[in-house]
């Protein structure tokens, strides 16, 4: 009889606990401001001759066969 009362008193506990947890995270949203925004800067290098590409065929694009 006592292990079914602290079964019972324990899945309580971690029910609270969830629901306490679940609970606080969303009344502390986190804000953030583009403005604070940061920048990437770098240098590519490419030894040897580049591959070569194929052309990009935009006829099929109604937009950009205008």
């Amino acid at each position: 009889m006592k292990v079914r009362y602290s079964f019972a008193v324990v899945a309580c506990a971690l029910l609270m606990l969830g629901f306490g947890l679940l609970y606080s995270k969303h009344t502390t949203t986190m804000h953030v401001s583009a403005a604070a925004g940061g920048s990437i800067t770098g240098t590519i290098k490419l030894d040897g001759t580049p591959p070569h590409q194929k052309p990009i065929d935009m006829s099929k694009e109604p937009f950009c066969a205008k």
